[in-house]
């Protein structure tokens, strides 16, 4: 696949026969079967994140580095709706019902990100949200069921459920500085990569952030969901930083990809390194 750039933020169709990614001021969509170029939807600024609409297969948003999200007929190749957001957009997130993104975006010429929900019914920012100050923007990922959000903060990876986002997160720290975040398909689990090719996985994430909104805290648990967010495992095959990840669509399997060029496949029930695809 050729796209006379660099490739950023990427995503599947929903029944796997298109691969649409940004492409500096585009988004391309690519044939799975054949690997050509079937579409491409052009902006007027660099493209930073790609989400399909929840509730129609054929409506794709995009976001820009000029603060703008578009939502895009795929049929057709025209944009339907334009929304400004008024900040350099890094990451969005749909909700499920199609009618909020969530949005990591910079702040202060870059030197900082802010974090935000905003409404596309009313084209404003939900100020009973709020702002969250992060360190740097850095990419959102959702859960598939479009319950848990998280993303990562230098050595923090921070996770919400969708309601809350970007207030109080669940902080989970770690040594080294993280690269790249990945939640299961329910939000149950969180894996997180880190500097030194070392992934991290915590499962009891979602009962963990439904006990908070019951005002309980970790250590208020009931004791298996508390010792479960607690006990994280830690593998280790890549020897580069991690990259990008990604679970299975049954959770089964967790990928990951590392600056080497190798792809591991990772079976979850052993916490085993199943097979090492090199590029």
């Amino acid at each position: 696949m050729r796209g006379g750039g660099l490739f950023g933020d990427h995503l599947l169709s929903q029944d796997g026969s298109l691969l649409f990614v940004s492409n500096v001021d585009a988004v391309v969509a690519y044939a799975t079967s054949t690997g050509e170029q079937v579409a491409r939807l052009q902006h007027a600024a660099r493209v930073t994140a790609v989400s399909l609409h929840p509730c129609d297969s054929l409506l794709l948003f995009s976001g820009s580095s000029d603060g703008r999200i578009t939502l895009w007929d795929l049929s057709t190749g025209a944009p339907v709706r334009l929304w400004h957001v008024g900040s350099p957009i890094e990451s969005l997130a749909v909700s499920q019902a199609g009618d909020t993104a969530y949005i990591s975006s910079h702040w202060r010429l870059r030197q900082a990100g802010r974090l935000f929900a905003y409404d596309l019914g009313s084209s404003v920012a939900k100020t009973a949200s709020g702002r969250a100050k992060v360190s740097q923007a850095r990419r959102l990922v959702a859960s598939a069921s479009g319950q848990v959000l998280a993303t990562i903060d230098r050595h923090t990876a921070l996770v919400w459920t969708a309601d809350k986002f970007p207030k109080a997160p669940l902080a989970l720290t770690h040594t080294k500085p993280l690269t790249c975040a990945a939640l299961s398909a329910k939000g149950d689990a969180l894996a997180v990569g880190d500097a030194t090719g070392r992934i991290l996985l915590w499962r009891g994430v979602h009962a963990a952030l439904l006990a908070r909104a019951s005002g309980q805290e970790v250590d208020d648990m009931d004791q298996p969901a508390a010792e479960q967010l607690r006990a994280r495992a830690t593998v280790h095959w890549h020897a580069e930083p991690v990259c990008c990840m990604a679970f299975s669509p049954d959770d089964a399997y967790l990928l990951s990809g590392g600056h080497e060029g190798v792809l591991v496949i990772w079976d979850l029930h052993m916490l085993a390194a199943h097979f090492a695809l090199f590029s």
